[in-house]
């Protein structure tokens, strides 16, 4: 079992290498083909990402607001739920945290704090509304939280577009007024030429506490249930609705508060497009981590060294949606190892072929009893009994 675990994982490593390779290549060739130099833009992605502590800095950055719109999409996947609108909530949440520092409360630490919890409040209750159509409904989450995202736009522009609710100041388009200096989040590190706020340890801090919840609380355990199966949910006595609306709101949460931070990130005011492709990027953040809610660190690290990369390399005179494609095929890179290890996976269990156990098999437990025990996927795991078991979902789950 031991050998088959460490030829699994050099297997991934290998093929992520070859795929990452293959990817970066296959982006330089296509820069080339447009005109650009592929060698000047390996060295802008070089520059722009981790050579000097300032770019750096920047990659942390990036990461920052990935890795918040993954938090929340991790906790929404364990409860089977499949949320897709966080690029809405991500503007929503923006234009809440907007909206609060104009009107509310102006400046020092209440400022601050007072416009993340708005613009947090209101990715949730933009989520919740998705979340009321599946409880209520039955509406499907994924369908819903899709839809939301063209009406938060519309929603973005209209705000924005009005003198009388947020409008910058006249001869400006559809872009909000800026927040006070002193709303902006305090800096955590800050040197000549850079700044990284503390919204990073801000999401760092969140997703530590979200692994531990995840793992060590009943509030875990019922996700993972109801993950599972819903009718095992029912067996444990797990209110269904109330955990389905709380984890795709915490979601939305999450991905507002995302919006929050970038007010500080990426200052000048809130436009229909301020939210820059931030929330899909954080959902590919979970799916690469396989909805581990450790692992997405690290990932969302990565993205952010592309994503910054990416930026300077446009900066440097090379088309725009070349630097996006790049994005996508690194993306793809990363998801092919998993994707590949599943089939095999799935091949030998078609073909009858299980792992040797190294623990002798415990007795058969009573179909009506179910009793917790530890997972590898870091949080309870379930008995779950044969009728229960025998009853398939209609949807995927994380």
């Amino acid at each position: 079992m031991r050998s088959q675990r460490v030829s699994r994982v050099i297997l991934s490593g290998a093929l992520l290498v070859v795929a990452v390779t293959a990817a970066f290549l296959l982006s330089m060739a296509l820069i080339a083909l447009t005109g650009g130099s592929a060698i000047s833009a390996a060295s802008a992605m070089l520059q722009g990402s981790v050579e000097s502590t300032a770019s750096l800095m920047t990659s942390l950055q990036r990461a920052t607001p990935l890795l918040l719109v993954a938090i929340g999409t991790v906790v929404a996947g364990r409860a089977g739920l499949i949320n897709v609108g966080q690029e809405g909530q991500v503007l929503v949440g923006a234009v809440a945290g907007t909206a609060f520092g104009l009107y509310v409360l102006g400046s020092g630490w209440p400022g601050q704090v007072g416009t993340l919890l708005a613009a947090a409040l209101g990715g949730a209750a933009w989520a919740g509304i998705a979340a009321v159509l599946r409880t209520w409904a039955q509406v499907n989450e994924t369908v819903s939280t899709l839809l939301l995202n063209f009406v938060a736009i519309q929603l973005v522009y209209f705000l924005v577009s009005q003198r009388y609710l947020l409008q910058a100041p006249p001869g400006s388009q559809a872009i909000s007024r800026s927040l006070p200096a002193p709303d902006d989040l305090p800096n955590f590190v800050q040197g000549t030429g850079y700044a990284l706020t503390s919204g990073f340890i801000i999401a760092v801090l969140l997703a530590l506490v979200v692994a531990g919840l995840l793992k060590r609380s009943r509030f875990g355990f019922d996700l993972r249930v109801l993950g599972l199966n819903e009718q095992s949910a029912d067996t444990f006595g797990i209110r269904r609705n109330r955990v389905l609306i709380t984890s795709l709101m915490f979601s939305g949460a999450t991905a507002g508060l995302a919006g929050g931070v970038l007010l500080s990130v990426s200052p000048g005011g809130v436009t229909p497009t301020f939210s820059a492709n931030y929330g899909w990027d954080g959902l590919l953040v979970a799916l690469v981590a396989n909805y581990q809610p450790l692992t997405i660190i690290p990932v969302a690290l990565g993205f952010g060294i592309i994503r910054a990369g990416s930026d300077f390399v446009v900066a440097t005179g090379v088309n725009a949606t070349i630097a996006y494609v790049f994005e996508g095929l690194i993306a793809l890179a990363v998801l092919l190892p998993a994707v590949i290890l599943r089939r095999q996976v799935w091949a030998l269990r078609l073909a009858g072929v299980t792992e040797p156990s190294a623990e002798a098999p415990e007795p058969a437990q009573p179909a009506a009893s179910a009793r917790p025990a530890a997972s590898s996927g870091g949080s309870p795991g379930v008995s779950i009994p044969p009728a229960a078991a025998e009853t398939s979902r209609e949807r995927p789950h994380a």
